[in-house]
């Protein structure tokens, strides 16, 4: 599959408009958390961010990929199924 740089960046500008996204920076602890999530639990990348951001946050994710449901002992997971 081909990278879309055009699709990424329209649905980044997006994102950017959403009123209830708040942006941080990832400061090197934090992203030393996500890699230690990821190790542990087999996740990679941005799944293993998420995951941290759950964790530092106290707050759910909401998610249909199944690979989430690994974390379900150290944070709430929940699919729309569930809501």
């Amino acid at each position: 599959m081909k990278f879309d740089r055009k699709g990424a960046l329209n649905f980044h500008d997006v994102l950017k408009r959403c009123p209830y996204i708040a942006w941080k920076n990832v400061d090197r602890l934090f992203a030393e958390e996500a890699l230690l999530i990821g190790w542990y639990y087999g996740l990679r990348g941005m799944d293993a961010l998420v995951a941290a951001t759950a964790l530092y946050y106290g707050i759910p994710i909401l998610t249909e990929d199944k690979e989430f449901k690994r974390i379900g002992q150290i944070t709430t997971v929940l699919s729309l199924r569930d809501i």
